[in-house]
């Protein structure tokens, strides 16, 4: 017979496992500064009338924050029917909850795809008009993955 007086059995209690979902990234160039950044996509609809738009709208959140606070890039593509692609419409700036740059471009592009996880992805860029004083002149290169909610 075994005696198990002065052992104590540990209990372990097991590491749970990640479930990676995928991360929402993007990243862009804001003039000649290459940034990455973390993703977040919401949806909404818009009638007056007859006429019915459709939004999604794509935060990109700069990581890490920079030193002067957090930068964050709004973009709204739209689209007026439910077959229709989904078009690049703006672009707005944010750094320090201060709007930087907002509106006004010229040469805007971009296109947003959903995704069958719920997610979006998408491209764009856009040049400053010119119209409001901006600290910034162009948005190149950009892109996002699997944004959502």
């Amino acid at each position: 017979m075994l005696s198990t007086l002065g052992c104590a059995k540990k209990e372990e209690t097991p590491t749970p496992t990640p479930v990676s979902t995928g991360l929402s990234t993007g990243s862009y160039k804001l003039d000649t500064q290459a940034l990455t950044c973390q993703a977040r996509a919401t949806t909404s609809t818009f009638t007056n009338g007859s006429i019915t738009r459709e939004y999604v709208n794509v935060e990109l959140f700069t990581i890490p924050v920079p030193a002067s606070g957090e930068q964050r890039l709004l973009l709204t593509y739209s689209r007026t029917s439910p077959s229709a692609p989904y078009q690049f419409s703006e672009a707005t700036l944010f750094e320090k909850n201060t709007v930087t740059l907002s509106g006004g471009f010229t040469g805007t592009s971009g296109a947003v795809t959903a995704n069958a996880d719920g997610s979006f992805s998408g491209t764009f860029a856009a040049k400053d008009a010119g119209k409001i004083p901006a600290a910034y002149q162009e948005i190149t290169a950009g892109s996002f993955s699997r944004a959502r909610p």
